[in-house]
């Protein structure tokens, strides 16, 4: 797992909001793809959503 700064803004192009995307939408999915992630995906066994083997 890697550390997160939820406080990092990501660069927000203008052709963005040319296209109808909301800042608040932008934000949110920066959060949400910034958040823990699992590198080690490859595991064996793999873990269901149980966390059963």
């Amino acid at each position: 797992m890697r550390d997160v700064n939820k406080d990092d803004k990501p660069l927000i192009l203008p052709s963005a909001f040319k296209h109808g995307v909301s800042e608040n939408d932008i934000l949110h999915a920066w959060r949400e793809a910034r958040g823990p992630v699992d590198i080690n995906y490859d595991r064996d066994p793999p873990r269901t959503c149980t966390g059963e083997f």
